[in-house]
């Protein structure tokens, strides 16, 4: 027999997690560079593993007496019954709900940028910031890249967003592209240091 894990260890993954998507949000929004990519990457793998833990509890609790069960305060649920939804359960329960929220969201920021970090506009929104003189002048040779990646793109027109970090600091760029036969080309591009 498995031994059960404490039923409060999934509270702690599960408010670091967003904690971290917190610092994670202002990481982006400040354009610090590399908090920002590094946060986005840790905060829902952090919630995952509590998500995980909380429900390997729940598994191996599900067929105790009530007074065991992690919710022991709460009437039993057997389909259907609407005493398990009282206000009393939504505040004994507000953490797991916003841990839930912040978890959502972060899988939201995540499906909008992946899509976007692998596009053909964003592919050649960096080559024009590495290959442009005026701008490789202007920032330095470019270190690396934001992880997000935010705007949008259509299927012959692109306006992104990211962070840059080159040898002159930290920048966001802000790029505008239209698709000229199979080639996007930047039209109107801005840098904004921090």
């Amino acid at each position: 027999m498995c031994r059960k894990p404490n039923p409060f260890i999934h509270q702690v993954f599960v408010s670091i997690g967003c904690v971290v998507g917190f610092v994670s949000f202002l990481a982006n929004t400040n354009n610090w560079e590399p908090t920002a990519s590094v946060t986005m990457l840790l905060a829902p793998l952090i919630t995952v593993i509590g998500v995980l833990i909380w429900t390997r509890y729940w598994y191996l609790a599900r067929n105790e007496p009530k007074e065991k069960r992690m919710f022991a305060n709460e009437p039993f649920f057997i389909g259907g019954s609407a005493n398990t939804i009282n206000p009393i359960h939504i505040v004994t329960h507000f953490g797991e709900f916003a841990g839930g929220t912040a978890l959502f969201l972060m899988l939201i920021a995540l499906g909008i940028s992946i899509p976007n970090r692998n596009s053909e506009a964003y592919k050649a929104a960096k080559n024009y910031l590495e290959t442009n003189g005026d701008v490789v002048h202007m920032i330095g040779k470019v270190k690396y890249y934001g992880w997000a990646v935010s705007g949008k793109i259509s299927s012959d027109a692109a306006d992104i967003r990211f962070a840059v970090v080159a040898e002159g600091g930290p920048y966001e760029a802000n790029l505008k592209l239209m698709k000229a036969g199979n080639r996007w080309e930047v039209y109107q591009s801005s840098l904004s240091g921090r």
